[in-house]
């Protein structure tokens, strides 16, 4: 309610002291508005920061004469191509796998 009472008494007051700019402008004020307001312009800020990384994922596939069975890592990414460059050589190199679970 304080939002809508100040969102008018500002207005009022405001358009008398500034006719020729305020005159058809409603000056809006709410109590949650600066946060709000906080929250986006430190996303925004987030967003111009972001630097993209390089990232690699294991894809494992299975054909059945039913069709192709696609298995996914849980971890889904990994950031070190050494690293992913190992699992994968293991993987060729057993050439055998099993399924613990399946959701």
């Amino acid at each position: 309610r304080i939002g809508c009472a100040f969102t008018r008494f500002q207005t009022m007051h405001l358009k008398r002291a500034f006719p020729e700019v305020l005159a058809n402008q409603l000056v809006s004020y709410g109590p949650c508005q600066f946060p709000t307001l906080g929250f986006v312009v430190d996303r925004y800020k987030a967003v111009q920061a972001f630097i993209p990384e390089s990232f690699y994922k294991i894809k494992v596939t299975h054909k059945t004469p039913e069709g192709r069975i696609e298995f996914n890592w849980k971890r889904n990414r990994l950031f070190d191509k050494t690293a992913c460059q190992a699992i994968l050589q293991l993987c060729k190199e057993d050439g055998e796998a099993k399924v613990k679970n399946m959701s």
